[in-house]
């Protein structure tokens, strides 16, 4: 992810100077030499999204899994009634996918070193899975949300813990 980056970061100036001033088939030339120059294809962008491919198996599996089991069925935990169901919390309104989206954006944002764009695409997944979950069973939401949360909350430790750190054994 950092590599893509930091390929980025080299390679958007040029790009968008190649746009302004060419087009056509001399800007498509200049662009395909640039690539070239750096051992770049557009297709190695897909790096970035490698993060959360690697997830959506497991998100999966998790949705089947916890959808499918009868033992939660009828059980309750602290505010939710039934965790097979959506939690219904807000007189109708589903609270725990607007708590999974709201924990996704804030956490983009709140983590250094992601850009814009990074940040963009953070939210806008965080949508599409509000979307996708919003009427899931409250334990799959439960998982996915406190999974999140640790998932966050790892990357501001480490983000904020000093470069020679070292954990004592």
């Amino acid at each position: 992810k950092k590599e893509e980056k930091n390929i980025q970061e080299i390679l958007n100036p040029q790009l968008e100077t190649i746009k302004k001033n060419f087009s056509g088939a001399e800007q498509h030339l200049k662009i395909q030499r640039l690539y070239k120059r750096y051992a770049y294809h557009p297709a190695l962008a897909v790096r970035s999204v490698a993060g959360i491919l690697l997830q959506l198996p497991f998100l999966t599996a998790a949705y089947f899994m916890l959808e499918s089991v009868n033992e939660i069925v009828g059980h309750s935990w602290w505010l939710i009634d039934d965790l097979s169901s959506p939690d219904n919390l807000l007189n109708g309104v589903n609270l725990l996918p607007l708590l999974m989206t709201a924990i996704n954006i804030v956490g983009a944002f709140l983590i250094k070193g992601f850009s814009k764009r990074e940040r963009i695409q953070a939210s806008v997944i965080a949508i599409l899975f509000l979307i996708l979950l919003y009427d899931a069973s409250s334990a799959l939401l439960i998982y996915w949300t406190f999974n999140n949360f640790l998932t966050i909350l790892t990357a501001l430790i480490n983000f904020s813990l000093p470069k020679n750190f070292v954990a004592a054994e």
